[in-house]
């Protein structure tokens, strides 16, 4: 299943090539947006392409590729961590502000 995703996402070869060193290391993305989309209760369809946003970024910006697979799920749970808590405060302004 993990799989399917890597050959169904809709990137150009070339930033396929750019983003992912070896099948290992897509494997290991792979793996984690899925755990991403079953953490937040997403869909994998939604997760992939920002995950993919981010992993550019910061591939980009990379000395050392090696732990691109921490760094980046873990800005992604700070996107959707940020994304609750904005959705709270526009319910609840007061707690939030005080808080």
């Amino acid at each position: 299943m993990q799989t399917d995703l890597a050959n169904t996402l809709d990137i150009p070869q070339a930033l396929h090539d750019y983003l992912y060193e070896n099948q290992y290391d897509l494997q290991r993305h792979v793996r984690s947006m899925h755990a991403i989309a079953e953490d937040f209760s997403q869909p994998l369809e939604e997760v992939a392409p920002l995950y993919e946003t981010v992993l550019a970024q910061l591939t980009l910006h990379a000395k050392i590729r090696d732990f691109l697979h921490i760094l980046v799920p873990k800005k992604i749970k700070e996107i959707y961590k940020g994304a609750i808590s904005r959705t709270k405060c526009n319910t609840f302004p007061v707690r939030c502000c005080d808080a």
